[in-house]
């Protein structure tokens, strides 16, 4: 049997152009009222967040949560991150691990930074999850390569003392202590100044290890731990700094140390990207 093509009637043809000519223009009609449409409803998404960012900070946790839950139902990342928080903590809602853990999931996954942060220490630390050590580095790298300083610097002390089963890696410890530093940490000073006095992932330098000792206390936080052993004597947190430091000018002459000093004064942390 042979196929027929009847062809298109004189009728058919002009059904067709008129189709054609209106399919252009009710895509027009349908942009502009998308467009409407997204004009209307983003500020108010916008109001709606700045007006939950207030209700947490004068501890108002009920409205918080009221105007926060619809956002974060709706993929609001912000919003899933906060609605998150508040159950991590048990701020305006009975303390909820798993539920926080969901939360931080749900918004870590579309790339908040923060997110990703808590969630790999959910996994790090087992809560609201079972613990998993590869899903924490996971979650804790992604964060910390959007420029978060605390998931660097807590990178670097993985790889420092292997916490957790993490294998030590000197390298990835300088580099990740070195990232926190850089953007301000005074913690990631002092330890990236402790590695580079050891020699430990980097090569040894003195001048480097008193140049971001230097950074380090100039702002009073310099993440050195105690720990003391029975009967020893016990020093005051000032005593300690200023003992590391004397340790350290030992190594250096005068004129280097004065060098140091006129660079940390000049010296800028590198400013996050906030996405």
């Amino acid at each position: 049997m042979m196929f027929q093509n009847k062809g298109w009637g004189s009728e058919d043809r002009k059904h067709r152009r008129s189709n054609i000519a209106a399919t252009p223009l009710m895509f027009v009609i349908f942009l502009l009222s998308f467009s409407c449409l997204v004009t209307v409803s983003t500020p108010s998404v916008a109001n709606s967040f700045k007006d939950a960012k207030a209700a947490l900070s004068r501890e108002d946790y009920k409205q918080a949560l009221e105007l926060l839950m619809p956002l974060a139902q709706h993929g609001h990342a912000s919003a899933q991150y906060l609605v998150g928080k508040m159950y991590h903590r048990g701020n305006g809602v009975r303390r909820n691990e798993r539920e926080a853990f969901n939360w931080y999931k749900q918004s870590a996954e579309v790339g908040n930074a923060d997110a990703e942060l808590q969630l790999g220490f959910m996994y790090l630390y087992a809560r609201g999850v079972q613990g998993d050590t590869a899903e924490a580095l996971k979650w804790l790298h992604k964060s910390a390569q959007q420029g978060n300083v605390t998931a660097q610097f807590n990178l670097g002390q993985l790889y420092d003392t292997g916490l957790n089963g993490v294998q030590i890696n000197p390298k990835e410890a300088a580099m990740w202590y070195r990232m926190a530093a850089e953007r301000g940490s005074s913690l990631g000073q002092s330890r990236l100044s402790r590695l580079y006095q050891m020699g430990s992932g980097l090569k040894q330098d003195w001048n480097e290890a008193y140049f971001w000792w230097c950074l380090s206390v100039s702002k009073g936080l310099h993440g050195t731990f105690i720990d003391y052993a029975p009967g020893a004597k016990r020093v005051t947190q000032e005593e300690l700094s200023a003992a590391q430091t004397q340790k350290l000018e030992q190594h250096l002459s005068p004129k280097q140390i004065a060098a140091v000093k006129r660079r940390v004064k000049t010296w800028k942390p590198i400013k996050t990207i906030e996405k």
